[in-house]
């Protein structure tokens, strides 16, 4: 058995490539998917987004779950918005305000959910221990929405 100072040299080589290189590329790759994740899924933008959602969906819970129907009486339309009475402007507005209202919502979780999964397949395949934040950041929100006092 030769031993040269060849395969000394690559037997050193593999193991600074084994556990030096490869561990500190792993290390530099995950902090560059975790500076990704910061910048382009968990961002100021997805926070605003996840406000308004929750405001939104408070509001569609307080206001447009009302019963609104329009009957004729003896040939009169009559307007009503959850047992009171409305003109037909103010009965159009709502109608108006309710769409624009649940087409926001389902635009807004279209967005929200998207970047979800997105984080979630992220965290799958690149094999890391974080856990996604985004339905705390909705309980969060929707908690604090819940303490404010309306008038």
């Amino acid at each position: 058995m030769d031993l040269t100072w060849g395969a000394i040299f690559k037997v050193i080589i593999a193991g600074l490539g084994t556990y030096t290189v490869l561990p500190a590329f792993l290390i530099l790759r995950d902090y560059l998917i975790w500076k990704l994740i910061g910048a382009y899924i968990l961002n100021d933008d997805l926070q605003s987004k996840i406000k308004q959602f929750v405001f939104l969906t408070t509001e569609w819970n307080t206001k447009y779950c009302k019963n609104a129907t329009r009957t004729n009486k003896d040939g009169i339309e009559v307007y009503i918005i959850d047992g009171q009475p409305a003109t037909k402007g103010e009965f159009d507005q709502y109608l108006v305000d309710m769409d624009r209202v649940s087409k926001l919502i389902n635009e807004l979780d279209l967005f929200i959910n998207r970047k979800s999964r997105f984080l979630n397949w992220m965290l799958k395949h690149y094999k890391q221990e974080g856990s996604n934040p985004i339905q705390a950041w909705k309980d969060k929100e929707l908690e604090r929405l819940n303490c404010v006092k309306w008038s």
